[in-house]
């Protein structure tokens, strides 16, 4: 999908949002179809090597950087720029225990 398309997908879902543990469930909803995207994309593109695989990561987040600039136009500043690629690094760092400070 495109940066637009997820902003129509999930702006409307903001919008609804009541609490704190509601706007951790979307934030988790979000980033988990954008990592499911990736996901879809390294096995599409029959991805064999790391620099391919941290080169689709860093395509993700631009696209999610045009979604985040797409959220602040409709007045709703909720998810951060670089946020995929940050929560990326630390699933990476916290899970895998690799260092990707040089790399992502």
């Amino acid at each position: 999908m495109k940066a637009k398309d997820y902003a129509e997908k999930y702006i409307p879902k903001i919008r609804d949002i009541k609490t704190d543990d509601d706007m951790l469930l979307f934030c988790h909803e979000l980033y988990k179809e954008y990592a499911v995207e990736a996901q879809k994309i390294i096995i599409d593109r029959n991805v064999k090597f790391d620099s391919a695989v941290i080169s689709v990561f860093r395509e993700q987040n631009k696209k999610w950087n045009a979604m985040v600039r797409l959220f602040e136009n409709a007045g709703l500043p909720v998810i951060k720029r670089d946020g995929f690629i940050n929560l990326v690094k630390d699933q990476l760092n916290n899970n895998l225990g690799l260092n990707t400070e040089r790399n992502l």
